[in-house]
């Protein structure tokens, strides 16, 4: 029932969720994004390394830009989920962290949706592992009928 994790949401579904989650819930909830290895720190890992990955893949180098993007909407998604959590339940005390969570948590996944969709798009066509490893495979299995 994590906000982060859907696709979309709003403020009634927030609500709603996190009332699911009862008090414990919403403590761990919380913990998870402040603890050092936890959901704070996971786009500040993840988009520089994608970038980097992009920026040499790809010609064209502002596409390396798309997963700095995914990974800013990310923790502007994460600020606006622990501010929710602070004010719960009166999530009307919030109304930024209401108006831009749910496109932040849009913008983090349609930009990784399309970091992942380009770089298996560049992969395949320059032949990528999996592509060599099946051409290998029949290769050897036709030079041996």
């Amino acid at each position: 029932d994590r906000l982060d994790a859907s696709l979309a949401w709003d403020e009634s579904s927030a609500a709603e969720r996190l009332a699911r989650l009862g008090p414990s819930g919403r403590r761990e909830y919380r913990a998870m994004y402040v603890s050092p290895l936890g959901d704070m720190a996971l786009p500040l890992c993840y988009a520089p390394a994608l970038a980097a990955l992009c920026w040499r893949s790809f010609s064209r180098r502002p596409l390396a830009l798309l997963p700095l993007l995914a990974g800013a909407c990310d923790l502007l998604e994460n600020a606006s989920v622990l501010r929710l959590l602070d004010t719960f339940p009166r999530l009307e005390q919030a109304p930024l962290a209401l108006a831009v969570g749910p496109w932040a948590t849009f913008g983090k996944w349609a930009g990784l949706a399309l970091t992942f969709a380009l770089l298996a798009a560049h992969a395949r066509a320059r032949g990528g592992p999996a592509q060599k490893g099946r051409s290998q495979a029949w290769s050897s299995t036709t030079k041996s009928e």
